[in-house]
């Protein structure tokens, strides 16, 4: 009898636990290759998950912005563009920004265990210049978040820089 108590005890116990509600793991954000640029900004290699315009971001990274929009602006014809070089760098990154005039952009630099270690909101800047010496993060790769923000839409994407001081 004990042994038909216990069995019937332990099958309720199985039985009603509900999956439902059981919260997926995370998966690490991991930073993996640059798309290298020289000090002119062009191109020497490519990392085709950089500096892309509509990516999909983990709970983690949507928060690095407090102003976000469920739509994605229409990128036809408006030449939105960012990128950095020289890629790696030394002790200075430029970012070369392009977008519409009724437009701005944000973005979060980060190290690889998600600290900000600069942060910019709605600039209107083409060209923007950082010191990455600031960031103490010499032989390591940040990360760049941004976000380009018109009245209702946004686009947003990531870029890897690798800081060799």
């Amino acid at each position: 009898m004990k042994k038909a108590c216990f069995l019937l005890v332990m099958l309720l116990l199985i039985f009603s636990c509900n999956n439902e509600d059981a919260v997926e793991p995370v998966d690490d954000i991991i930073f993996t290759g640059i798309t290298e640029r020289d000090e002119t900004g062009a191109k020497i290699t490519n990392d085709s998950t950089d500096w892309q315009l509509i990516e999909n971001w983990q709970a983690k990274e949507e928060a690095l912005f407090e102003e976000a929009f469920s739509t994605v602006c229409d990128t036809a014809g408006y030449g939105y563009s960012i990128l950095a070089y020289p890629n790696p760098c030394q002790d200075m990154i430029t970012l070369r920004i392009t977008k519409p005039t009724d437009s701005r952009v944000s973005f979060r630099i980060v190290d690889k265990d998600f600290n900000v270690v600069f942060s910019r909101d709605t600039t209107d800047a083409i060209s923007i210049f950082l010191n990455t010496g600031a960031f103490n993060l010499a032989g390591d790769t940040a990360r760049i978040y941004y976000k380009f923000i018109k009245q209702d839409c946004e686009l947003k994407g990531h870029g890897d820089v690798a800081i060799n001081l």
